[in-house]
């Protein structure tokens, strides 16, 4: 036991071959464990998202803080008009392998709230440069059937290994485009009294690779102590054979 605890801490070199294993170690664990947290929040939350595409639908709350995971994927029933000057063609919609559009239009509550709407895909024109052909929205009052969905919760679906929250939310940059002000969460058209011709497919909720890169990180720490032990047993046989 002293041999070996001279092995690890006798020296200088041992000390600090020491130190930093234990360092890595550290931060091998922590980021395991981290990514495992992710994961079983992650996991926790498409169950809800998952049991909300088959429940019934429901009328759009006045206040959504506090509880807006147990709404995301839910089918509401919203009531306004559409403001058809404010749309905006998102690119690269593809659907039966046919390339085109997704259309989203903002729209007014009843109670005055905006909020954009995906009112789905549509065909590309016979050119780059030619507009589709979209079909125009009413222009009175009307009712719809359409699906919550929450911006935050949908970067947080899409994700990435580091969630560092660069960049331009979706509806960030429909605002920015249109130079609006919508609420943070938009609708995809699913029926009502106006009917999307090629509707937006529910959200595709996914597990994500969280537990693989906890049991990655935890595999780095596991190779971190071998390294270390490797070394300490060359050590052991330089003192063995100096000593021999």
């Amino acid at each position: 036991m002293n041999r070996v605890c001279t092995l690890l801490f006798g020296s200088k070199r041992s000390l600090g071959l020491t130190f930093l294993a234990v360092l890595f170690l550290i931060l091998c664990i922590t980021a395991g464990n981290w990514q495992y947290q992710r994961g079983m929040d992650r996991r926790a939350e498409n169950q809800i998202i998952r049991a909300n595409f088959e429940k019934p639908v429901v009328d759009l709350p006045e206040i959504l803080d506090g509880a807006r995971a147990l709404y995301q994927g839910r089918l509401m029933r919203i009531s306004g008009r559409f403001i058809p000057e404010q749309e905006i063609l998102m690119r690269n919609r593809y659907y039966q392998e046919q390339y085109g559009f997704g259309v989203t239009t903002l729209f007014q509550l009843d109670d005055g709230r905006l909020v954009w709407i995906d009112r789905g895909w549509v065909k590309a024109g016979a050119s780059a440069t030619e507009v589709p052909e979209i079909e125009p929205v009413p222009s009175e009052n009307i009712t719809l059937i359409v699906r919550y969905r929450d911006d935050a919760l949908d970067a947080k679906i899409r994700g990435s290994f580091f969630a560092t929250g660069k960049g331009k939310s979706q509806l960030a940059r429909w605002n920015e485009e249109k130079r609006t002000s919508s609420e943070d969460f938009y609708f995809d058209l699913t029926g009502g009294d106006f009917n999307p011709l090629v509707p937006t497919p529910a959200p595709l909720v996914s597990d994500g690779p969280h537990l693989a890169y906890a049991i990655q990180w935890w595999f780095f720490g596991a190779l971190v102590l071998f390294g270390r032990a490797l070394i300490a047993r060359e050590d052991l046989r330089a003192v063995a054979s100096v000593t021999s």
